[in-house]
């Protein structure tokens, strides 16, 4: 039956535009009330309608006009303002979809459906105590009601209660089981408690099955075995998400760029290298077929850090299918400079450093120091806290070092984000940790100032071409270094850290207080398990054999299954090692100087070295053997030691060496502690609130800002 025929039937159009509605017949349904539109006593209805006909087709804008006109001929047409709203929240005008959301509530107070959904806006603005008061109303007026029981879940979520929030999306699940959504949220919440994984994997699955045309829940599936250091698991599932979309680019990025977190093998760790060397070149060469991603990017090659062999190649390739799916246009990226900056001629140097770990995080202390002790004279600072920052003491710290700072938001569109750190007229801008997280690091692609740079936050090479140089120290790069890096190489004459003194203190406690064993050797390895090449078991089981009365101590992950895959390797690679060891849970800063005091000798991994940890433990002098190595991370140790003038520093060559150091020095007592109170001793007069580094910053950003910039370290 055509619509024609209705055309003299007006109620009877609208009905058949209704059904054609649920059957998501959009464009049918658009066309019906299209006739309708000048009906009278249908008009409001027929454009209402006919955004929310928009609305399902993911039209956004042409939806707002249509609404907006429905409102126009009524004002007080309720179902228009939360139709509008509804619209407004996907194009993420939050503050514009919450005036309508209360417009509508004026005319219906105890409106559910806009009760939940401004419960639901409210929590994507972080106002999770007036979104849980939303939502609580809604089930005042309907105790059963599924949906805000879900959205109390995300509530809770967002602020860290996950059993509450575990519990309300249990709720949810009983009340309407057939709801995709329900699962797949209770599956995240579960994953991120890093100990019900099993239980989250079943969530995921039951949501793909439950809307079997969307990818989500099984790229989820994927991450959270990733997670948990199982690759192969984690491939299927990326398998079926790419063959649910299989021109979506970021999955395909998922499903070959796989890296296990805690390797079985030098083998293992090889095959997904060349995996991933493989997959991006293919994706490179079928760009043209893919979308852009509807997924956000995780940091596919974090891991590949951790083996002994040079990324960049890799990297550069990497940030470009990166920029293309984020649909960054070349000329957005701006890889030459924009513009001679202002700082350095007439006036202070307007610099900004963004992360996203301005908090109490291993990577604020790397550059406190730094923002703390810039000359204000000459530098104006901005602090920039990226997408996924934390609130706590030490961010608020930083936070009144700058004169200026500037928190990013998720619910702003990324075109937003950039145009205000463009607004903050920067002359550098200092990307601090590039790589850990995705939203912020791809911030780097964009020329946002005039000169933008790196450095040893994270020690490698980004390989993205608008970073204009990496800071480093000639102290720790071997010679030569500058190939490894795509940006230009600078060599401070210093440490790269000024590491702040005033944060460390001892707590003098005995080995009981963490269960160690009293009156035996210890080593300890206590960094993250996932540093741990394979290849180190073979120098932890001999130091096990030549010391059979000695303890290993090892730091715990809260990832469980990461703890118990790197239990499985040292099993069957260093079975001595297994009679000898002690795991404790992670902990911060004070107890790990308690720990190391406690301890007689650190491990440090072979391929990706102590960074801020070996300030906290020299701060006791408790000595770290090294295998000083060809690239940055695995350098500053050894690079420590002789900036610090240390007589005869535990720093080997080789793996041979690295376990005749490290068995000489447990077995001699006397030789121990004497090396122990060296480094304590010069620690605290060389190695804390080291200016040199700092004025050596300050002179490479005036000379950075000046019409001669500084050139290659190989010039």
């Amino acid at each position: 039956m055509s619509t024609e025929e209705f055309v003299a039937d007006p109620q009877s159009l609208y009905q058949l535009a209704g059904q054609l509605y649920g059957q998501k017949n959009y464009q049918k349904a658009i066309g019906a009330l299209f006739q309708l539109r000048n009906q009278q006593g249908f008009q409001i209805r027929a454009y209402r309608n006919i955004g929310a006909c928009l609305f399902s087709l993911h039209r956004f804008r042409s939806a707002e006009r249509v609404l907006t006109r429905a409102i126009r001929l009524d004002p007080a047409d309720a179902a228009s303002h939360t139709n509008l709203a509804n619209t407004l929240c996907e194009m993420a005008e939050l503050d514009r979809a919450e005036r309508h959301y209360g417009l509508a509530l004026e005319r219906d107070p105890d409106n559910l459906e806009v009760l939940s959904n401004l419960g639901l806006l409210q929590i994507l603005q972080e106002r999770t105590s007036e979104a849980k008061d939303t939502l609580n109303r809604c089930l005042e007026l309907k105790p059963n009601h599924a949906e805000s029981h879900s959205r109390l879940g995300l509530a809770f979520e967002a602020e860290k209660n996950l059993p509450d929030a575990i519990r309300c999306l249990e709720k949810a699940i009983q009340l309407d089981p057939g709801i995709a959504r329900y699962h797949h949220a209770l599956g995240a919440v579960l994953n991120s408690q890093g100990k019900n994984r099993t239980r989250a994997l079943v969530c995921f699955e039951r949501a793909a099955e439950l809307n079997p045309k969307a990818f989500q829940s099984l790229s989820a599936a994927g991450h959270a075995c990733l997670s948990s250091s199982r690759p192969m698991q984690a491939l299927d599932y990326y398998r079926r998400a790419v063959e649910r979309d299989a021109s979506n680019l970021g999955l395909r990025m998922d499903y070959r760029l796989v890296t296990p977190i805690i390797p079985r093998s030098r083998k293992q760790f090889n095959f997904y290298r060349a995996r991933s060397i493989q997959g991006l070149d293919s994706i490179e060469r079928m760009l043209p077929d893919f979308q852009r991603t509807t997924t956000e990017l995780i940091p596919h090659l974090f891991f590949l850090a951790y083996q002994n062999n040079d990324n960049r190649r890799l990297l550069e390739a990497y940030w470009r299918l990166v920029a293309h799916s984020l649909d960054i246009k070349p000329e957005l990226r701006g890889q030459q400079r924009s513009s001679r900056p202002r700082g350095g001629c007439d006036g202070r140097i307007r610099i900004g450093f963004i992360s996203d770990y301005f908090y109490s995080h291993s990577n604020t202390r790397a550059f406190e120091g730094l923002i703390k002790h810039l000359d204000r004279s000459c530098f104006e600072v901005v602090v920039i806290h990226g997408f996924g920052s934390s609130n706590d003491v030490v961010r608020q710290t930083i936070n009144t070092y700058a004169h200026t700072t500037l928190e990013l938001s998720r619910k702003e569109p990324r075109a937003a984000v950039v145009q205000k750190l463009k607004d903050l007229e920067l002359d550098i801008l200092f990307f601090t940790d590039i790589g850990m997280s995705i939203p912020t690091s791809s911030l780097a692609l964009h020329r946002i100032a005039p000169v933008q740079f790196t450095g040893w936050g994270i020690p490698h090479t980004t390989g993205i071409p608008s970073l204009d140089y990496y800071v480093s120290s000639s102290l720790a790069e071997p010679p030569g270094a500058q190939s490894q890096y795509t940006e230009t190489l600078i060599e401070l004459r210093a440490l790269p850290c000024c590491y702040l003194s005033e944060q460390l203190e001892l707590h003098d406690v005995p080995r009981d207080y963490f269960f160690l064993p009293p009156g035996v050797p210890l080593f300890g390895c206590l960094q993250s398990l996932f540093k741990l090449h394979p290849d180190m078991d073979a120098l932890l089981e001999r130091l096990a054999i030549e010391n059979p009365t000695a303890g290993f101590v090892f730091v715990d992950t809260p990832q469980q299954n990461q703890t118990a895959e790197f239990v499985r390797r040292l099993k069957k690679n260093a079975p001595t090692v297994m009679k000898q060891i002690v795991f404790l849970s992670i902990m911060n800063r004070k107890q790990f100087i308690a720990l190391s005091h406690c301890l007689d000798l650190l491990l440090d991994p072979p391929y990706y070295g102590s960074g801020i940890t070996f300030y906290e433990s020299s701060f006791v002098g408790t000595p770290v053997v090294t295998l000083e190595g060809t690239y940055l991370r695995n350098r500053l140790v050894a690079a420590a030691y002789r900036h610090m003038g240390i007589t005869d520093p535990p720093i080997a060559t080789s793996f041979d060496e690295y376990v005749r150091i490290a068995s000489g020095l447990i077995q001699d007592k006397p030789r121990l502690a004497a090396l122990t109170e060296e480094i304590r001793t010069k620690a605290s007069e060389n190695l804390y609130d080291d200016l040199t580094y700092v004025r050596s910053f300050e002179e490479f950003c005036k000379q950075a800002c000046s019409d001669s910039p500084p050139r290659r370290a190989s010039d």
